[in-house]
């Protein structure tokens, strides 16, 4: 593609489609499952892997690695947000159903990319408001629970796409002039 001969939506539906492909080679936890509308696409289909509650039984949280998530995109998109719909159970204040309550998180500068790892984090309950809850036993859930919070630590990106690598490497040395053995963990 010839950026200068593109109009905006095209160039913005280009650059989201490149850093969502790229947020799945620095993240663990993200995977595009299927897309549609061609290249670039207007409509995703994500598998997110992080730890989440699917829902209570017996007012104990039934815990799920795998959560389903599509991203449609208006024809006013940017300007609008994107529809977002969980193809997956979450039990979480600002999920109801398949609807996700994302409040004042999105704006049209905003990528895709950031939106999905602003989503795991809510999956996750690193990231919730109880003001504007659509689900008023998942606020209560959570504030009974704040020390379980946040349910997954892990980094979701990864600075760099080679990072992972070297953040297993550790050097141990005996003495101050750095010579020391590299143990790989």
């Amino acid at each position: 593609y010839n950026p200068m001969s593109l109009n905006p939506r095209l160039s913005r539906l280009i650059a989201d489609y490149e850093k969502i492909r790229e947020l799945e080679l620095r993240s663990p936890f993200v995977e595009i499952v299927k897309t549609k509308g061609g290249e670039p696409p207007i409509e995703y289909t994500l598998r997110l892997t992080c730890k989440g509650i699917s829902k209570l039984a017996g007012g104990r949280p039934v815990y799920s690695e795998e959560h389903r998530l599509r991203i449609s995109l208006p024809a006013d998109y940017p300007r609008s947000q994107p529809k977002l719909a969980m193809l997956s159970p979450v039990f979480h204040p600002n999920f109801h159903g398949n609807t996700i309550c994302i409040g004042q998180s999105y704006s049209p500068s905003m990528g895709l990319d950031d939106l999905v790892v602003v989503i795991v984090q809510m999956i996750r309950y690193e990231n919730f408001n109880p003001g504007s809850a659509y689900n008023h036993n998942a606020v209560v859930w959570a504030k009974k629970n704040k020390r379980l919070l946040p349910l997954d630590k892990r980094q979701i990106v990864e600075e760099e796409i080679g990072v992972k690598i070297f953040n297993d490497i550790q050097i141990i040395s005996d003495s101050d002039d750095l010579v020391g053995q590299i143990n790989i963990f």
